[in-house]
């Protein structure tokens, strides 16, 4: 049986990919941190192997990457406050420095890093695709620019001999905890937001991450990035989408630049007599009134990738989140 070393197994993406590839009969050895919740496991906690560890702890990790076949480097830090920013990059670049360096040592079969679209120099108005590698001076956020350095390392392995693959996926959508990361949306949008967002983003079900992720287990060709993205949506149309699903009154006012600008001088001044952190910041206001849009041909052609609806993902998502209301439970989980 094939052993995955998988980095951030209990968060919102690593989760899914966690459930997906015991479901495929991969033995998991999953880490997390002492604090970290399992409830997004599911039942395939009863099927993998689970680690607790601080991914600074070189000689732990040292012991795991020398009993495994694969790694899948998932676990990341996403940070919008500048307060936070050196926490963020620390953790982002020198963790895949550090795991790259060890499987490197030990001569792993396949080095797969979950790194994100924020990581491509995005072409505003235009269809971003892998070849648009940015450099630091033209990343839209400061989260794009640790994972592009982190990318730079899992590029030193390949330098040096390893077999590797990076996805860059695009807005993922799916259910996890409602309060944080990306699934909050659905929970700010029910609660009520007086504005949409301006901007347009390639968007994806967290199932089809996962499924990207085991078919670049097996992938052998010429290729060693993919843009993972099923279709392109202004965010009105995906705010519109979810109102439809909760079945409340769609968003009528959309955030214009000037309200932008001005969110961002009164969320500062609420944290600071607050002492609450920040909600809106710049890195904020540019991914979403930014017009981005993702070529995922590739991963078609070469992943065979057939990519769900995300009307339909939306659905399934928002029917999980009434049921989690239901049931008094702060979280929903997608089945494959």
């Amino acid at each position: 049986m094939t052993k995955v070393l998988l980095t951030g197994a209990t968060g919102f993406i690593g989760s899914y990919i966690c459930r997906y590839l015991v479901s495929e009969g991969f033995h998991v050895i999953a880490t997390k941190r002492s604090t970290s919740r399992l409830e997004l496991i599911g039942e395939a906690i009863e099927k993998i192997q689970l680690v607790d560890i601080d991914l600074e702890d070189l000689s732990t990790l040292d012991d795991l990457v020398a009993n495994t076949d694969i790694v899948i480097h998932c676990a990341a830090l996403l940070s919008i406050t500048t307060d936070s920013n050196k926490e963020m990059f620390d953790f982002n670049i020198g963790r895949t420095s550090d795991l790259v360096n060890l499987a490197l040592e030990h001569q792993i079969r396949k080095f797969i890093f979950i790194s994100s679209v924020a990581s491509l120099n995005d072409l505003n108005n235009g269809l971003t695709s892998e070849k648009d590698t940015g450099s630091t001076n033209e990343i839209n956020t400061k989260y794009g620019i640790s994972k592009l350095l982190a990318e730079r390392e899992v590029f030193r392995g390949k330098a040096e001999g390893m077999d590797i693959i990076i996805l860059h996926p695009s807005f993922v959508i799916g259910a996890g905890f409602w309060k944080t990361g990306t699934p909050s949306f659905v929970d700010k949008i029910f609660t009520g937001i007086p504005f949409y967002p301006h901007g347009s983003n390639g968007t994806v079900d967290v199932r089809d991450v996962a499924i990207a992720v085991r078919r670049s287990i097996d992938y052998s060709g010429e290729y060693d990035s993919f843009v993972i993205s099923a279709e392109n949506h202004s965010l009105k149309s995906v705010f519109d989408m979810t109102c439809d699903a909760l079945g409340i009154g769609r968003i009528k006012s959309e955030m214009t630049p000037f309200l932008g600008r001005t969110g961002i001088l009164f969320d500062k001044i609420r944290s600071v007599f607050t002492g609450s952190k920040r909600l809106i910041t710049v890195d904020t206001l540019r991914t979403s009134s930014g017009q981005f849009m993702y070529d995922n041909r590739r991963s078609v052609k070469e992943l065979s990738m057939e990519y769900r609806q995300i009307k339909e993902t939306i659905d399934e998502v928002c029917i999980k989140f009434l049921e989690s209301k239901q049931t008094n439970e702060d979280f929903g989980i997608l089945e494959f």
